[in-house]
């Protein structure tokens, strides 16, 4: 006589798969925030508002940020009166290098000028003035 089973067999073929989702979906959103922190290297400010122009990036920038308190370029505060010789310094080692400028659009010019000046005495052919677009 045969006996039955309290269960019907199950093929080999049946997995899973919603820990393999909860994987994927981990992963997504630390991607997703690691790329968030990896675009958000800049000093926060608010920049002044442009409508025209374009949104290129060059391979080879120089970010100097003016904040009220301090210059800091590539998130390294550094004193005014080392700048044009730390601009040099990058020209030199690249010449293609672009040199933008980010500063809050509510600062006095007369603290960004001497950011300026600087870039004129170090050689600069043009600095770039970054803006935030508006459409």
């Amino acid at each position: 006589m045969r006996r039955r089973l309290p269960y019907a067999p199950r093929p080999f073929g049946d997995v899973n798969v919603t820990p393999l989702i909860d994987v994927v979906m981990v992963m997504i959103v630390f991607y997703l925030i690691v790329g968030k922190l990896a675009e958000a290297r800049d000093v926060p400010m608010r920049l002044p508002e442009a409508r025209g122009g374009s949104s290129d990036r060059p391979l080879r920038m120089l970010t100097i940020s003016v904040t009220a308190t301090e210059v800091i370029v590539d998130r390294a505060p550094v004193a005014t009166r080392l700048l044009d010789a730390l601009i040099r310094e990058r020209l030199a080692a690249r010449a293609d290098t672009v040199v933008q400028v980010r500063a809050a659009r509510d600062l006095p010019y007369a603290v960004v000028q001497p950011v300026i000046d600087a870039c004129r005495r170090a050689g600069v052919a043009s600095v770039r003035l970054a803006t935030e677009h508006v459409p």
